[in-house]
């Protein structure tokens, strides 16, 4: 399942490169015997492109370096050959013909038994031995029907996590259908969860789905499998067994488990059981592929560079191998195989390569109109009071609060209220200003708690920042109370403590406002962080000035505008963000999140 990104890829092209060169030693030898035995004219076609520059000077002896240096190439591609053949007769019990019963595909004769048959790679396995073999499906899901119409496919209702429905249900197939001469333990489940995010419960039941019911399988199955001498048992495992993946652990381990399930019952088949030489045993590493387990996260994926498989690119081989009777350790795709010798490199270069140095030490938020609704809500109430403020000054221009959103987007009460004492000339006394100051918090902290909605897919994204262990803050304009009670309205402020939300209004002394942007410095140094390790989410150019006078990173988000203005207001920010606060992403639906934080984090 894991894998590696396009990023991580490329960084490894130069060596996968050099290893399909070794690993072909028929290239390497043809070269080699092309240079020591072949005719001189064919030296010259070969050696001519190097003739002015490589071997310009000393042209003898660096050849001769060069023979040399091909001939241990050779050596070694010749060793890995060899290596890899004895490998596959190793696995199969070192015969070159497979032991026991032969096997029959006509349909009638073999029985196999997919668990999780009814989706996923389990649903094409399922397809795939139609015709060829008696097909026994266990799943808690229902039966799909199109599976139901191929011939000799036998659904039966069973939660592998609940091992007395495992031995009563095996006992219901040896009666009803005979003893599977196949085993696929394919039935999987995920969370996505950190270590510390994860629940006792959905804990255990991974364990137990992913891991322990291939045993109880095993143990139901095998016994007849080695009396007839003829079987094969399939471990779906997967590429997080070799690669150690954050938010993925409990899932890896238990698929490491499996891998060891299959190698250590392949060594007791061999030196064990009687018969245990008949049976082969295969192991199977997916990496991505579009599967139930990754449902919703497809874009998450791809953004990250992972390059999503159908599950049939799997299942073929898997089909195949089990149709020709052979043991084997599989990685699908083929390339997957390199991966695993990451495991033999240094810690620090496995962690370079893997990523798990995060360029994003921090994640800063603003609140209004990007985590939370609120800037209209907040502007009903604030156009009530500026109106009223007005005509006590006679002044007959009123607003709205979308005329108002518009001349102070970004901008706190107060700053607010000093614009609007320039835009219409007049003056308040300090008294005044401070009470309507005062009112406008009350005022508004009262409306967001009673109808503040999110930001589409906000907070979607906020949990999955939580849960891969993200640190994550609050750095707004508005006063605290106010952010908070948007937060809490939205069920966020679970995610953002107290010492975690920062307000230019009420944590600075003096008070202060985007595009200033001495609140992005001030939460920077209380959260112990320089401020260009941080990436933050700004709706409005004042926010995005304020980020960028701070040297921080900035994805720019213009969703907001679509759902409250339309498309055409949307596009203007998205390039007003862009070229006039150097955002570095712009993010039209908070579904795309992880993608522009993979650009930020790719480019660091």
């Amino acid at each position: 399942m894991a894998s590696l990104s396009l990023l991580q890829r490329s960084l490894l092209l130069p060596l996968n490169i050099i290893r399909s060169v070794v690993s072909e030693p028929v290239v390497t030898g043809a070269l080699l015997l092309a240079l020591t035995r072949g005719s001189p004219e064919l030296k010259e076609k070969l050696l001519g492109p190097f003739q002015s520059n490589l071997l310009a000077t000393n042209g003898e002896a660096r050849l001769d370096i060069f023979v040399k240096a091909l001939k241990i190439v050779f050596a070694l591609g010749f060793v890995n050959r060899a290596n890899q053949a004895l490998n596959r007769l190793a696995l199969n019990a070192w015969s070159f013909r497979r032991l026991g019963t032969p096997w029959s595909w006509d349909g009638k004769t073999e029985i196999v038994l997919v668990t999780g048959g009814c989706s996923g790679f389990g649903y094409e396995f399922v397809k795939g031995f139609a015709g060829k073999a008696k097909v026994v499906v266990l799943d808690i899901s229902p039966f799909p029907a199109e599976l139901a119409k191929l011939p000799e496919v036998y659904y039966y209702k069973c939660d592998v996590s609940d091992y007395a429905q495992i031995h009563s249900v095996a006992n219901t197939v040896r009666k009803e259908v005979g003893h599977p001469s196949v085993l696929i333990n394919n039935a999987g489940i995920g969370t996505g969860k950190s270590i510390l995010s994860s629940n006792d419960q959905v804990l255990d039941k991974i364990f137990k789905i992913n891991l322990v019911s291939h045993f109880i399988l095993i143990k139901e199955f095998l016994p007849a499998m080695l009396s007839n001498k003829k079987g094969h048992v399939v471990g779906i495992s997967s590429m997080a067994a070799v690669l150690p993946v954050p938010g993925l652990l409990d899932y890896s381990c238990t698929k490491v488990g499996v891998l060891y399930l299959i190698d250590g019952l392949r060594a007791e088949l061999h030196t064990t059981y009687p018969n245990g030489k008949t049976i082969q045993t295969t192991v199977v590493h997916p990496s991505w592929h579009k599967t139930a387990i990754i449902q919703g996260k497809e874009d998450r994926l791809e953004s990250y560079g992972f390059k999503l498989d159908p599950p049939t690119n799997v299942t073929d081989v898997v089909i195949e191998q089990v149709l020709a009777g052979r043991s084997g350790q599989l990685f699908i795709p083929k390339s997957e195989g390199r991966i695993a010798a990451l495991r033999s490199l240094p810690i620090w270069l496995q962690d370079t390569l893997l990523g798990i140095h995060r360029t994003v030490k921090y994640v800063l938020l603003d609140c209004d109109n990007t985590l939370c609704l609120s800037e209209h809500l907040a502007f009903e109430a604030c156009a009530d009071l500026t109106n009223e403020l007005l005509a006590i000054y006679n002044i007959p221009h009123r607003y709205t609060a979308e005329s108002l959103l518009e001349d102070f987007v970004g901008q706190n009460f107060r700053g607010m209220m000093i614009g609007l004492q320039k835009k219409h000339n007049f003056q308040m006394p300090d008294d005044q200003l401070e009470e309507y100051v005062n009112k406008e918090l009350g005022a508004v902290t009262k409306k967001l708690s009673e109808k503040c909605q999110e930001c589409p897919g906000a907070t979607e994204q906020i949990e999955k920042l939580h849960e891969q262990g993200y640190p994550l803050a609050v750095v707004s304009t508005s006063a605290k109370p106010r952010v908070v009670a948007s937060l809490k309205k939205v069920g966020l402020d679970r995610f953002f403590p107290d010492d975690k939300v920062f307000s230019a209004a009420t944590s600075l002394n003096p008070p202060s406002s985007k595009p200033d942007p001495k609140i992005y410095i001030f939460a920077c140094e209380q959260l112990g962080v320089k401020p260009e390790d941080t990436v933050t989410v700004e709706d409005s150019k004042s926010g995005a000035t304020a980020a960028m006078r701070a040297n921080i990173p900035t994805i720019g988000y213009v969703g907001v505008y679509g759902i409250e203005e339309g498309k055409a207001k949307m596009e203007q920010m998205a390039t007003v963000l862009k070229e006039q606060t150097k955002a570095r992403e712009i993010m039209y639906d908070w579904k795309d999140f992880p993608k522009h934080l993979a650009a930020i984090e790719n480019s660091a």
